[in-house]
């Protein structure tokens, strides 16, 4: 592809016209940095769509079925506790949501729209 560039005299229009080159380094930290504010968002926005879930799975459970203070608490416990085996996985195997929804699925017939 071919630029066409006008010849000019005009300092402030040669100014405006430079291109600056990044460098393989610069583009490498920008791209980490990038990389650093998207995790750190993305972090945000699963812990507070987390934290939405629990409290509205919590409420049902206390208002539908009775649930206190101790079976709330081991309720949010447990669940934390899949959420983190979802991070390291089980036995060197992946462990996912997509397993907990099939479970459900065969264990109780319960269909997920999500799925």
């Amino acid at each position: 592809m071919k630029c066409n560039i006008p010849k000019t005299s005009n300092k402030a229009l040669i100014q405006q016209a430079k291109i600056h080159i990044v460098s393989a380094k610069e583009e490498k930290i920008t791209n980490q940095v990038y990389l650093d504010a998207y995790n750190e968002i993305f972090d945000k926005v699963r812990d507070d769509v987390v934290s939405q879930v629990m409290a509205t799975c919590m409420y049902e459970l206390n208002k539908e079925f009775g649930f206190g203070k101790e079976r709330l608490g081991k309720f949010f416990d447990g669940v934390s506790a899949m959420f983190l085996l979802m991070r390291s996985g089980v036995m060197g195997q992946e462990f996912t949501t997509e397993n907990c929804i099939e479970y459900c699925e065969e264990q109780f017939g319960i269909k997920f729209k999500c799925k």
